[in-house]
């Protein structure tokens, strides 16, 4: 383990350790004020063929790194998600993933036939039945297939042709809704665009818009619906 120490020359370590970081020879580890530094090939185990030279093997543990970063953050998810996600061709990512399986759990979606894959320790704690996401939301550009959050007849109120992804509201893991807000003299003023049976509670929209407003620091206004 190499820790960046209170010392003159602590600058001096720091950018050596980040350009060892950048050459994929390092990876930062743990949190805290003071940057902690561990050998790649330590925390990032990996099995099967990689590139020999030393190149090859950098850009390796890069995309191990870039993949581990991208399970932790949106585990369960498949192969191809990340391939979607990362812009690497399929045989790159298929072999990240075979190099880099160690350090990962497999899981199961609803539906999905195809093999998925968590990082351990990131179960997610349940929050509020309801949400209201910010315009490209991560949740709906981080998958190839985002049928487990959105209704394919949806798609194109979700995402205009340009790639234009409006703001939407996520109810108990599945997207119901566009909004839109408005600061108004009374308030902040929310509207909803239902897509057909909403299959949620007024009350869960107003408690959602409500927290949005406190985030913005105003009072919240009404809530309707279009």
């Amino acid at each position: 383990m190499l820790e960046v120490l209170e010392h003159p020359r602590r600058v001096a370590t720091y950018a050596i350790l980040k350009e060892l970081n950048y050459r994929g020879l390092v990876v930062p580890v743990g949190a805290g004020a003071r940057p902690r530094y561990d050998l790649a090939a330590r925390v990032l185990p990996v099995t099967g063929t990689v590139a020999r030279d030393a190149r090859g093997q950098a850009v390796f543990v890069a995309r191990a790194e870039l993949l581990r970063r991208y399970f932790r953050a949106y585990g369960p998810a498949t192969p191809a998600d990340f391939v979607w996600w990362s812009g690497l061709t399929v045989a790159e990512a298929r072999a990240v993933v075979e190099g880099a399986r160690k350090g990962l759990e497999e899981a199961r979606l609803a539906g999905c036939r195809a093999p998925a894959y968590r990082y351990p320790g990131t179960a997610r704690s349940a929050g509020p039945p309801m949400a209201l996401l910010g315009p490209f939301e991560p949740l709906l550009l981080a998958y190839r297939d985002r049928r487990r959050f959105l209704d394919p007849a949806w798609r194109k109120r979700v995402v205009s042709r340009a790639g234009v992804v409006a703001p939407v509201v996520l109810h108990r893991g599945r997207v119901v809704t566009t909004w839109k807000a408005a600061r108004r003299a009374g308030g902040l003023v929310v509207t909803a665009d239902s897509f057909g049976t909403p299959g949620w509670s007024g009350e869960e929209m107003a408690d959602a818009a409500g927290r949005l407003a406190e985030h913005y620091g105003v009072r919240l206004g009404a809530v309707r619906w279009t």
